[in-house]
């Protein structure tokens, strides 16, 4: 959805609130703490202080869980469960 300005709805907030809009690299740094702490990374947190990647590979495989709401299945890749891996739309990007 196009709002005024020819921007999405994000980059239009962005350009309301600081004058310009952003890419996400430099919006992390005005704001980190929606973005995953590792360096040189700027995807949006999916658990705790990772995005779904380096979740995964932060966290035990014992307690990885599938990032889609009310699953409990173990990760297979991206942060989603095999079900929900070739479900999705964005396999393969």
């Amino acid at each position: 959805i196009v709002n005024g300005k020819g921007l999405c709805h994000r980059h239009y907030q962005q350009f309301n609130r600081y004058g310009k809009s952003f890419t996400n690299e430099g919006h992390k740094k005005i704001v980190p703490k929606f973005y995953c702490v590792e360096d040189g990374y700027s995807e949006k947190r999916e658990l705790v202080q990772y995005c779904g990647v380096h979740a995964v590979k932060h966290k035990n495989d014992t307690e990885a869980q599938c990032f889609e709401p009310r699953c409990r299945d173990n990760i297979f890749k991206d942060g989603k469960c095999a079900i929900h891996y070739y479900d999705s739309p964005r396999r393969g990007e």
